[in-house]
């Protein structure tokens, strides 16, 4: 008499863990996929120094050294973002005061030593 054995769709200790996106079960690449996309990550391949990886690698300890430079990278984006925000309002602010101080209330030019009256820089 032949034995049929069932295989059991839970995982056991011992066995790999059971992916599921939804309802459905997936390989590991479609698991990770679809994390991604769900964390708005993506995977690349990129050569970085190997002092750089020893630096991350020694700071993030059980944090994992690639989410510390995502972290990083992160922070020099917002920080780019901040450096051209205050150039601009720099730029503006420049702008009015000197745009002030060259219009007086009793119709009076005033100019920079060394500009003539009527003369735009």
């Amino acid at each position: 008499m032949a034995r049929h054995v069932m295989k059991s769709k839970t995982s056991s200790p011992t066995s790999e863990p059971r992916l599921r996106v939804g309802l459905k079960d997936v390989s590991r690449e479609e698991f990770a996929t679809a994390v991604g996309e769900r964390l708005g990550t993506e995977q690349v391949s990129i050569r970085l120094d190997s002092s750089v990886v020893a630096f991350f690698k020694a700071k993030a300890g059980k944090q994992g050294y690639e989410t510390l430079i995502n972290q990083a990278l992160h922070r020099a984006m917002e920080g780019e973002h901040i450096e051209d925000r205050l150039r601009r309002v720099v730029r503006e602010e420049l702008a009015s005061h000197r745009d002030e101080r060259r219009s007086d209330p009793n119709g009076v030019e005033h100019t920079s030593p060394g500009q003539r009256p009527g003369y735009e820089a």
